[in-house]
């Protein structure tokens, strides 16, 4: 039986709406509906103004679910969440009662795991790339945005459950420099805070952190206010200090996520995601990044064998919504 649901992927940056029909078949059955609805998430003042965005803009009737993906670390006890990176708060109880529809409230990135297996624009970069179809294998999602999201795949349980999505806030460990460069853009870095994470390196704020930081060691002044500039003015290699700005980027992005392969033993891939590796998607090829994912020292080997899948998918947020609430309906009627 197919039912129609809202998902929605509500980002520090953007917030996205779409209407889907999902079911409960095996495996599962999603079809977004129409063109998805994109607001800028500081527009709201509050829940009540984006539920009130919601009502006025979307069709609701015939809905009867709410997969709500949000960026930060959700209770799911209390079913709220409060958002990382701008002043956002949302709960499922209050959804419930001003939409009239069954809400789950999920990680962003946690719906970006699940999206995993119905992504369309993809580039796998080096390793095995056979590993991908061991549905069983271990996965890493991975995703530099207004924040640094990640989530681990630990692969399917079932036609029925689908996959079995661990949430993480790895962005928020301690970043480790992996030359004398970035030894330095530490040192740099850490004069405002104490602390460098590596969300503090590999996100858009991060870029324009990297960027006045790499300015400071050169000796250079600061001529660029927004990561989308920088980014550009890298890749087109117009300005030294943006090339190595993006250089640095793609190089430390390859550090993370090699640890994040080790540590979780992610045979069946890296995932990465989001605007900012979208904006790179030709660059990452001929970057550090593959080499620096495979620096792991005595297990070099086994992560060389590990592919790393790009994905400039923007609607991946709601493709796991999506699954989410399909694979939901699979288990109920199962």
């Amino acid at each position: 039986m197919d039912k129609q649901v809202l998902v929605a992927d509500i980002g520090a940056t953007n917030s996205r709406f779409q209407l889907a029909t999902v079911g409960s078949g095996h495996p599962v059955s999603i079809d977004l509906m129409d063109d998805a609805l994109v607001l800028p998430t500081n527009t709201f003042h509050d829940q009540f103004h984006l539920i009130d965005e919601i009502k006025e803009r979307i069709n609701l009737q015939g809905s009867s679910d709410f997969i709500c993906a949000a960026a930060g670390p959700v209770n799911s006890k209390e079913e709220r969440v409060e958002l990382t990176n701008i002043n956002l708060k949302l709960d499922a109880e209050t959804f419930n009662s001003e939409l009239d529809l069954n809400t789950q409230i999920i990680n962003d990135f946690h719906a970006a795991a699940m999206s995993i297996g119905s992504l369309r624009e993809t580039e796998v970069l080096g390793g095995d790339d056979q590993r991908l179809l061991e549905l069983a294998s271990r996965k890493v999602v991975l995703g530099p945005g207004t924040g640094l999201g990640s989530a681990l795949v630990n692969g399917v349980v079932s036609e029925a459950v689908g996959y079995d999505v661990a949430e993480s806030e790895a962005g928020h460990a301690d970043f480790a420099p992996g030359n004398h460069l970035e030894l330095e853009l530490w040192s740099w870095l850490a004069r405002d805070t104490g602390h460098v994470c590596w969300e503090d390196i590999l996100s858009g704020p991060g870029i324009l952190r990297l960027y006045a930081a790499m300015n400071g060691i050169w000796g250079t002044s600061t001529k660029l206010d927004t990561p989308e500039e920088v980014l550009s003015s890298g890749l087109n290699y117009e300005d030294p200090v943006c090339h190595q700005t993006v250089e640095t980027f793609t190089g430390i992005l390859g550090s993370m996520a090699g640890n994040m392969a080790l540590n979780s033993c992610a045979q069946g891939g890296v995932f990465l995601v989001g605007e900012i590796v979208s904006a790179m998607i030709d660059y990452l090829a001929d970057s550090p990044l593959r080499r620096r994912f495979e620096e792991r020292g005595a297990l070099s080997d086994y992560v060389s064998k590990i592919p790393i899948v790009i994905s400039a998918d923007k609607n991946l947020g709601l493709l796991g919504a999506a699954n989410y609430a399909a694979q939901r309906l699979s288990s109920h009627s199962a």
